[in-house]
């Protein structure tokens, strides 16, 4: 054995905490189709409208919502060939956001019911996910020095410690979902895990 260079091991610590979210995003919005851009931008606008008035009434508040896109562009035929302009499609998108998950599938009944036809993303998320994640980052250097432990029998000399992974609780349970009052989409938000592992190399004394 080279006493000026010791023995060293490499071990990965892990650690996944499960929990429930508790805030929640979701995109919705009006897609319509037409034959005039001004039209159909003007119809889009006026049921985006009737959605607000509506999601205000549930109790959310104007800072919770966000315009996400406002846009408009033409539809193509193709013939012979020739590029002929069929119409025009147009999407007011909102971003929303809440913390009362009881209540995702009133707000998506209102909003559909009102005029809302399109669901883009449902993004479930857990409020100071960067506390858990570090109680999450403890137990992972614990489980890395256990298996050093372990594997060493033996005493040990940390050398270096990387952090491997970062705070992230995201879940999407929804993507591009077309909505309409006569099949409801279920909502459950399920468990978020936040995930924590380290990579940790020791000097075997």
């Amino acid at each position: 054995m080279d006493p000026f260079h010791p023995p060293e091991i490499v071990v990965y610590g892990t650690s996944v905490i499960a929990l429930s979210p508790d805030l929640v995003t979701i995109e919705l919005g009006v897609v319509k189709e037409g034959k005039s851009a001004q039209a159909v931008q003007q119809e889009t606008n006026t049921i985006m409208a009737q959605v607000y008035k509506a999601l205000f009434t549930q109790n959310v508040h104007k800072d919770s919502i966000q315009t996400i896109e406002i846009s408009i562009y033409p539809q193509y035929d193709y013939m012979d060939g020739s590029q002929l302009l069929k119409g025009f499609i147009a999407a007011n998108m909102i971003s929303l956001q809440t913390t009362d998950l009881s209540n995702i599938g009133d707000l998506l009944d209102i909003a559909v019911r009102n005029g809302a036809n399109r669901i883009s993303n449902i993004t479930f998320r857990v409020l100071n996910e960067d506390y858990y994640y570090q109680h999450a980052l403890q137990s992972a250097l614990h489980n890395g020095y256990q298996k050093a432990l372990t594997i060493a029998n033996r005493s040990l000399t940390p050398v270096s410690i990387k952090e491997l992974t970062a705070a992230n609780s995201t879940l999407y349970k929804a993507s591009h979902m077309e909505y309409s009052t006569s099949s409801p989409v279920p909502i459950s938000p399920g468990k978020i895990e936040i995930e924590a592992k380290v990579e940790m190399i020791y000097c075997i004394s």
